[in-house]
């Protein structure tokens, strides 16, 4: 629900006050990641934390996980001692239901995980044998059991994003294509449910840019010709609403501790505040690469502010740690975020996007 409505945002505040936190669940999900989360959960950090455990086990658990999930829900059945099920439990070893629970919507959130990413393989080898990034929408005709189809609309969304384009990920049935169909509002993009109506759909429901849709086999082709005409001037590159642009090293760590202060905020329809840098000379010796669990790549600057990259690819920590020239001129966007480490507060920048625009080999 839109957390512009003034009552839909009061019922969230109050209900995540942690003394209204009664749901024996999300209780134990906000202690788990408590580190993550700290002492009050948000909107956004129940989207990121919570909800989608209980989402994975309602797309991909079994009927059993799913009965599990709902009584750990329930105070009359969350603290009930239950055989363990744990790894390397011992014969007889009991377990409160709802801890059982908690590390079974892991398990399912992480076993739906690697179907996702096996899906996510075939349907980047089907764009290149195939060709599909020659349209402005990435349409996936698949047959049955190719891709699981509760989850066709997390693999489309993913795709939407990696490939800066809407998508759809459709099965075939006896005389039509059914699936999930994701828009990529980056690209200036609200309406996508409304192109694909009056593109010769049968049918598509939903939210403008996530919804069903069904196309019947006859109607393939002009969908994608419709599809390419009504969005002839859709922007190829994605576009980014910041709220502030600073130029070179002039990032006030002050406007980055403040707009990162303000997460209670972030939501449906009120989006994160962004920031843009533009003309960033960045020298070897400003970067450091984590490589302990995944690529962690953090600039700072002379002010200490913090620029993190996430999952860098190998390419993007080298060619900032072994760079030959004196700097690397980059643009890069991101979100305001607060790192506190025993008593320390740090400002940095979660980096979204980022272009090179040159080097040089002199840095003054």
């Amino acid at each position: 629900m839109s957390l512009t409505s003034i009552e839909t945002k009061h019922l969230i505040n109050k209900g995540f006050l942690p003394e209204n936190i009664h749901n024996p669940y999300i209780y134990e999900m906000w202690q788990k990641n408590k580190f993550k989360l700290g002492e009050h959960i948000t909107s956004i950090d129940a989207a990121f934390y919570i909800v989608p455990m209980i989402n994975a086990v309602q797309r991909s658990g079994s009927i059993e996980e799913k009965e599990l999930l709902f009584k750990s829900m329930l105070k009359s059945d969350a603290f009930k001692m239950i055989p363990s099920n744990k790894r390397g439990h011992k014969p007889g070893e009991e377990e409160r239901l709802v801890d059982q629970a908690v590390r079974m919507s892991t398990n399912v959130k992480n076993r739906q995980t690697r179907t996702q990413d096996a899906g996510m393989e075939l349907l980047e080898k089907k764009i290149e044998k195939e060709g599909l990034l020659k349209h402005k929408v990435l349409l996936f005709t698949l047959k049955d059991g190719q891709v699981d189809r509760n989850i066709a609309g997390l693999i489309a969304n993913k795709l939407a994003a990696k490939y800066q384009r809407p998508c759809c990920v459709i099965t075939e049935t006896d005389d039509n294509y059914q699936g999930s169909a994701r828009g990529y509002e980056t690209s200036g993009l609200t309406n996508f449910k409304d192109i694909c109506e009056a593109s010769g759909v049968e049918w598509a429901q939903g939210h403008q840019n996530a919804f069903g849709v069904c196309i019947a086999a006859d109607k393939l082709e002009s969908f994608i010709d419709n599809t390419d005409r009504a969005l002839a001037n859709m922007s190829s590159e994605p576009v980014y609403y910041v709220d502030y642009i600073y130029t070179g090293g002039d990032v006030n760590p002050q406007d980055i501790l403040t707009i990162g202060g303000l997460k209670e905020l972030w939501g449906k329809d009120f989006n994160e505040a962004m920031v843009a840098i533009k003309d960033l000379k960045v020298s070897k010796d400003m970067v450091q690469v984590y490589r302990k669990s995944s690529n962690t790549l953090k600039i700072t600057l002379p002010n200490k502010v913090n620029i993190m990259k996430f999952n860098a690819t190998d390419e993007e920590c080298e060619m900032l740690e072994n760079q030959t020239g004196a700097y690397v001129q980059m643009d890069v966007v991101g979100t305001c975020h607060i790192n506190e480490f025993f008593g320390n507060v740090t400002p940095q920048i979660f980096m979204e996007e980022y272009e090179i625009t040159g080097s040089g080999k002199y840095l003054f």
